[in-house]
C-alpha cells in the first residue's frame, strides 16, 4: 500500500499517517521512525521544495480560485462551494502524500 514504507533495516511497515498532522507536515521534512528500530526516514529536500509549490501555491489558484468559480456555477452557496475545495484539496494532500517516496536518514 502506498501509505505504508517498508523499513529498510528490519522490513517492518511505517505508516506515513503516524498522525493526522503527517497530512501536511511529512512533505516539509517531518521524520517518521520505525517503532522496531528507531531508524529515521523523511523526504529529500528537492521533493520537499516540489512538495511545497505543488501543495501550496498551485492549489491557492486551481483550487480555491477555480473550483470556487465552478461550483458556485453549478448553483451551490459560496460556503458549501468552499467547504467542497476544502475536502477535494485535501484528498489532493493525501494522493500527493501516498507516493511521496521516503528515505533513510543517515546518522
Amino acid at each position: 500500500m502506498f501509505l505504508y514504507k517498508k523499513c529498510e533495516v528490519c522490513g517492518n511497515k511505517i505508516n506515513k499517517l503516524q498522525s493526522i498532522w503527517n497530512l501536511y507536515l511529512i512533505g516539509y521534512g517531518r521524520v517518521l521512525y520505525c517503532k522496531n528500530c528507531n531508524a529515521k526516514y523523511k523526504v529529500s529536500q528537492i521533493i520537499s521544495f516540489l512538495y511545497m509549490m505543488l501543495t501550496d501555491f498551485m492549489p491557492i489558484l486551481l483550487f480555491f480560485l477555480i473550483m470556487l468559480n465552478f461550483f458556485e456555477k453549478l448553483g451551490f452557496s459560496s460556503d458549501v462551494a468552499l467547504l467542497f475545495s476544502i475536502i477535494i484539496y485535501t484528498i489532493f494532500k493525501l494522493c500527493v502524500l501516498a507516493i511521496m517516496p521516503l528515505h533513510k536518514v543517515k546518522e
